[in-house]
């Protein structure tokens, strides 16, 4: 087994597939390239230094969708000769790691945040395929079922997986009621989050029936051929490959070397991505905590450039965030001689919190005293700010001084007469 085999593997050759299977090696091989997953995936994307559970997040997922998809597939009797142990199933699990590199393509240096977060959706899109395609193409061959029947098999899993990941993960807010503006980018992974949730909820049961129907001796046995499009019935020759290809054996030291190359290759991307990174957690630390003015002070020591190009400061509102308060860090970059780059962020968490509606008063209404106070001070004295969104606010603050009883409206009244003389508010 050397880096041809690999190759070929990925391209869906059937005798590399049979030459990882019997390498002894494989596993450790596989096993080096998933660790080095993390540096493609998040060089540019999280602090690895005081995250690094990051670093151990691809060995324990790929270590768990592997369990979980063997272990499905020990309900099914397979009907090889040689059918996949764990220990090769997990080989080849790992071995599809080098396609964890196309991450790396550094899509946010060069594009917007919405066509970054485009790409890489297409770019996990592709990843996904690829993979479920060539280990759907291993299981057929090694436990000589149907391409179709493998596919369905490990699909069923992923499926489930996708499921359970979406009702887990944090999502942007939906905004129907709540009056938060998303960004394109938001909008773009909201959407993306829901289609794929009713589609994979739709594809769930037709598994489920298709998974019943092969476990009745519905699979026909795999032909070995090249590619997962052509057809897979017939019988399996497996004596097309010489017997120095099948003998069991080491990896060779073409593959290790691509392992170290890419270390070296790695160390080269964290010394590009990782300095942002760690200016980006300085300022979130400190603003989280509540340390509002000795965050923006931190941010103004540097350049917008300094930190990650689509990164914006906390809070993000959109992701229901409050920490710190949008209308508090407004307040406070008003209050101090910060740079123009870290004045414009804080007021554009203030914009997306109230948002650019003119009829939703919940986070009007959500306001404490001081809070209210400092927000229309805000929106008094911040030249920076869209007229599009102060003309809406003043609109819904008008609406909630006309219809609330709120001892709080006295407030809002003087603020309308102070900024809008023509206004018929008394």
């Amino acid at each position: 087994m050397n880096l041809l085999t690999l190759i070929r593997f990925l391209c869906f050759d059937r005798r590399a597939v049979d030459q990882i299977a019997s390498c002894r090696s494989a596993v450790w091989v596989g096993l080096g390239f998933v660790l080095l997953a993390p540096f493609a995936r998040d060089y540019d994307g999280v602090d690895l230094l005081s995250k690094p559970i990051h670093l151990l997040v691809p060995v324990l997922a790929s270590l768990f969708t592997a369990t979980l998809i063997f272990g499905y597939l020990c309900l099914f009797r397979p009907s090889g000769r040689q059918p996949l142990t764990y220990r090769q199933f997990l080989a080849f699990f790992w071995l599809t790691g080098p396609l964890v590199w196309l991450y790396a393509f550094p899509v946010e240096r060069l594009l917007s945040a919405r066509d970054a977060a485009v790409a890489n959706l297409w770019l996990l899109a592709v990843v996904s395929i690829w993979r479920v395609l060539l280990i759907s193409r291993v299981i057929s061959l090694r436990n000589e079922t149907s391409f179709f029947v493998s596919m369905i098999r490990v699909l069923m899993v992923a499926d489930t997986i996708v499921l359970v990941v979406l009702l887990l993960t944090p999502l942007p807010v939906f905004n129907i009621m709540g009056g938060v503006r998303l960004s394109p980018r938001d909008k773009l992974i909201l959407g993306t989050a829901i289609n794929v949730g009713v589609g994979a909820t739709i594809l769930w049961p037709i598994l489920l029936i298709n998974n019943i129907f092969s476990s009745r001796g519905f699979a026909k046995v795999s032909d070995g051929s090249d590619r997962p499009g052509e057809a897979l019935t017939g019988e399996v020759d497996v004596s097309s490959a010489s017997p120095d290809e099948l003998r069991a054996g080491n990896a060779g030291w073409t593959l290790w070397l691509s392992i170290v190359l890419l270390a070296g290759f790695s160390a080269y991307l964290l010394s590009i991505g990782q300095p942002q990174q760690q200016r980006r957690t300085i300022a979130e630390d400190l603003l989280r905590s509540n340390q509002i003015e000795e965050g923006l002070q931190y941010m103004s020591q540097f350049d917008r450039s300094d930190f990650p190009r689509h990164w914006n400061p906390p809070p993000a509102v959109s992701w229901r965030e409050m920490t710190p308060h949008p209308v508090e860090e407004a307040a406070s970059v008003l209050k101090g001689d910060y740079k123009p780059w870290v004045r414009e962020a804080c007021l554009n968490n203030f914009m997306d919190y109230f948002g650019f509606d003119d009829w939703s008063l919940i986070q009007w209404s959500r306001l404490n005293d001081s809070q209210l106070q400092a927000a229309l001070e805000v929106i008094e004295h911040a030249a920076e700010l869209d007229p599009e969104f102060v003309a809406a606010n003043k609109q819904k603050l008008l609406h909630l001084e006309e219809h609330s009883s709120d001892p709080r409206a006295k407030i809002i009244a003087e603020f309308i007469r102070r900024t809008d003389p023509e206004s018929p508010s008394e």
